[in-house]
This record gives structure tokens, C-alpha cells and sequence, in this order.
């Protein structure tokens, strides 16, 4: 085993020491650069849990005004969208095009903010009223010319 510093072999029993944040194994000569550590789980990595998605059953849609649902729960609780991005654990702009409606959340998000700002973001699809996207108006070159308004002539 070598020492983590100076990488000469450890002789004897190993030091465990902390320098400037970082856990360390070192050899007895370098072990006085850092303060002394707990030997054990302190040094083992933790295991990282997998995080998963809540589940959202079969059934459930996320409602079609749900930028309109967070602007107001969030006004209501006098939250500026800092103070929300700060107690959901994201970004202050993935907040703001939320609430703008440019950014559809995942059910992870959705169900954080229904945790926090404590509303239903999700409803049953025969509740959900789907409407259908607005249709653009075009118009043709005849269609443009005819309302544009002319200016009348004066007789003289």
C-alpha cells in the first residue's frame, strides 16, 4: 500500500487524514498535514440510491393550463420563482418557461411541484378536455388586397 501523498510504501499501520476536504491514506511522516479522520464508514463511498420517477397510473394526464395552475398557486403562496426553483431543485428558467407554458414538465417535475405548491397537475384523461391547437389564419395575396383599406379621394 502506498501512501496517498508522497507515494512511498506505508510501513506499519496507514494513516487516514483529511487535507483540505479530501479523505486520505497516508504514511506515519505524512500524516501531520491533515487532522486526523474516523476510520470505518467514513471512508467507504456511499452507495448511490437509484432514483426513480414517480409513477403516474395509466389513467392520468397532465392538465392542458398547468402554466396557468403554477403561476397562481405559486402568487398565492408568495413565492418568487427563485424561492420555488430553490425548494424544487431546479433551474430559476426551467421555472419561468413552465410557467409560460414552453416547456411541458416530466412526471418527476410535475409531481414536485405538486408536492410543493400542494395543487393536482394531473387529472384523469376523461376529465381532460383536449382542445384542439388554434389554426392559423393565411391569407392570400388577393385576400390581403381586398382589406386593405384605400384611402378615399377628395373631389374638388
Amino acid at each position: 500500500m502506498r501512501c496517498e501523498i508522497c507515494g512511498r510504501h506505508i510501513m506499519g499501520k496507514p494513516a487516514h487524514v483529511k487535507v483540505e476536504g479530501a479523505k486520505l491514506l497516508v504514511c506515519v511522516s505524512c500524516a501531520k498535514l491533515g487532522t486526523p479522520e474516523a476510520v470505518g464508514r467514513a471512508l467507504r463511498p456511499k452507495a448511490k440510491r437509484a432514483v426513480m420517477a414517480p409513477a403516474v397510473s395509466e389513467g392520468m394526464e397532465l392538465v392542458p393550463n398547468y402554466a396557468q395552475i403554477i403561476k397562481k398557486a405559486r402568487s398565492d403562496l408568495a413565492l418568487s420563482q427563485v424561492d420555488l426553483a430553490k425548494r424544487i431543485g431546479e433551474k430559476v428558467s426551467v421555472l419561468k418557461r413552465l410557467e409560460q407554458g414552453k416547456l411541458t414538465p416530466d412526471t418527476r417535475l410535475a409531481t414536485k411541484l405538486e408536492n410543493k405548491l400542494r395543487i393536482k397537475l394531473f387529472a384523469p384523461r376523461s376529465e381532460v378536455v383536449t382542445r384542439p391547437p388554434p389554426q392559423k389564419k393565411s391569407f392570400s395575396i388577393a385576400d390581403l388586397a381586398r382589406m386593405r383599406k384605400r384611402p378615399k379621394t377628395r373631389e374638388t
